[in-house]
């Protein structure tokens, strides 16, 4: 099957080291041409290790000379390459070849994990640990505020990424917000049941990351040795109405994942 391409509205994807490669389709002008040409190289590069995770590719300068195009060419490149996690840009410097053995959280976006699989092209699947109706839960009265005598679903899915037991999500939600909740509903996304059938508007969420020792679940679900670590995401999501709905708790193996974030400096 090597090489079989697959065909959407924007890319084809071509299977190539048990990988899907995006390739954009084709179009007019020789703009379009030329940047697919560009982007096309480097991904080759970078498939073949040419470029390894965290060289420099060469100045937006070089890279006009070498291939005769405008600075808005190579931009567009490097843009489609960074939209398919290729390379991470950084301001004012030269952008480096990403660590695609790692997958990619944004630190400051809210987004769940069909929609990370989907744009970074991952083959992943999710297992319901457990979908369970809870009162008087200590974790959900701490962090959600509730009552000793009201509903809350508590929800683990353990992630399981390229055929490794990869992130266990441990979610409590409030009943009175997110009813209904079934285990065919939070396999596939979450998110999109909360924004599409139930009509909520999710806002905001409070996140913190910390590194802690690997407990008992989380060496029963993710097959970790004693004494092992995991990095430990705490989010507190806000629908519009300001009500949190849900506290998680997204426990990653430690060596397969790097959180991203973009900041720009702003004086006082």
């Amino acid at each position: 099957m090597k090489g079989a391409a697959q065909i959407n509205n924007m890319y084809v994807y071509v299977l190539a080291k048990d990988r899907l490669i995006p390739y954009p389709r084709g179009g007019s002008g020789m703009m379009e041409s030329k940047y697919k040409t560009i982007y096309r190289q480097f991904v080759q590069k970078i498939e073949q290790e040419t470029l390894k995770a965290g060289a420099s590719l060469p100045s937006e300068g070089a890279i006009m000379q070498e291939f005769c195009v405008s600075k808005e060419t190579v931009r567009k490149a490097l843009a489609l390459l960074e939209s398919q996690q290729y390379i991470i840009k950084r301001q004012g410097k030269e952008s480096i070849v990403n660590d695609r053995s790692r997958f990619n959280f944004s630190v400051s976006g809210i987004t769940s994990f069909k929609e990370v699989v989907e744009q970074q092209h991952l083959h992943a699947t999710t297992e319901v640990v457990d979908l369970s109706i809870v009162v008087g839960d200590a974790t959900a009265m701490r962090y959600l505020g509730v009552s000793a005598d009201e509903e809350v679903y508590r929800l683990k899915r353990l992630r399981i990424i390229d055929g490794q037991r990869s992130i266990l999500d441990i979610d409590y939600l409030l009943r009175s917000k997110v009813p209904m909740l079934t285990r065919e509903v939070v396999a596939d996304s979450l998110y999109a049941y909360i924004e599409g059938p139930l009509h909520l508007t999710i806002s905001y969420a409070k996140k913190i990351i910390t590194v802690s020792k690997a407990g008992d679940e989380d060496r029963l679900y993710l097959q970790l040795p004693e004494g092992s670590y995991v990095v430990n995401v705490q989010s507190f999501t806000s629908l519009e109405d300001g009500t949190v709905f849900q506290y998680t708790e997204s426990h990653h193996i430690i060596d397969r994942f790097q959180f991203i974030d973009y900041q720009a400096r702003r004086t006082i």
